[in-house]
């Protein structure tokens, strides 16, 4: 709920569901508002939205990247003389695994898109796709934190040039056309 007191003119709006109803004597452009001489006692105000009155959502976000050579998916030979499981070594691309948990303090439900415009050491870094990788989440008005994970790595063909100590930028656009940007130091 928004609430405004604008003293001097005489006007309190209290922002309901959307709406702003403003009660007392409103003053719009240099004329008063009033019915037969007296103040108008509620005025409904098409959809506040409109006048950027409405409470909007606030996307806060907390997590870590770190670097990794794993290839996260279960990889694993049987040695049937021995019995033995061989794992192969940890020898996969170096990429960059971003852990984050989103949650939204803000009066309205938003979803979020994929992240974008990734960055680090002043390269460009791609979305890595595989099943389960961050695509978009919707996020009630103060929802509970929500664990997001995905996997960011070099253009095809082009070393990931980023070391521990740098930093990973992006943004996540969201349904009310806006961005949520992260900024994570990079372990």
């Amino acid at each position: 709920m928004l609430l405004v007191i604008l003293g001097g003119l005489g006007v309190v709006a209290a922002g309901v569901g959307g709406w702003l109803v403003l009660t007392g004597r409103a003053v719009v452009g240099g004329a008063i508002l009033g019915v037969g001489g007296l103040a108008l006692t509620a005025i409904s105000v098409a959809y506040s939205g409109l006048l950027g009155l409405r409470s909007r959502a606030r996307v806060e976000h907390e997590g870590g990247a770190r670097l990794c050579r794993s290839h996260h998916v279960l990889i694993a030979r049987f040695d049937p003389g021995t019995g033995a499981v061989h794992s192969p070594p940890d020898d996969a691309e170096p990429h960059i695994d971003v852990d984050l948990r989103l949650f939204n303090s803000g009066g309205n439900a938003v979803t979020l898109f994929k992240a974008e415009d990734a960055t680090a050491a002043g390269q460009e870094l791609e979305p890595h796709r595989y099943p389960g990788n961050f695509t978009g989440l919707r996020l009630e008005p103060h929802s509970p934190k929500v664990e997001q994970s995905f996997t960011l790595e070099a253009p095809k063909g082009e070393p990931l040039r980023a070391e521990a100590g740098d930093r990973v930028r992006f943004r996540i656009p969201t349904s009310d056309r806006r961005y949520v940007r992260v900024t994570l130091d990079l372990r």
